[in-house]
């Protein structure tokens, strides 16, 4: 079937683009949302690779 619709032939492999949208925090809104006594921390890795941001107790 495909290959009457598009000229091309149908193959084994498929793929799927889905842009999802990343909530983006500016700096004021993060300062006001951590509670007090807590740091939020945004690691990476030496190859660049990240981690989500993670939220500290530094009471403890």
């Amino acid at each position: 079937m495909r290959r009457l619709v598009t000229g091309k032939a149908a193959t084994a492999e498929a793929i799927t683009v889905r842009e999802v949208e990343r909530e983006r925090w500016s700096a004021s809104d993060l300062a006001h949302a951590v509670p007090a006594g807590h740091a939020v921390l945004s690691l990476s890795g030496v190859r660049g690779e990240s981690t989500p941001p993670l939220l500290v107790d530094l009471r403890s």
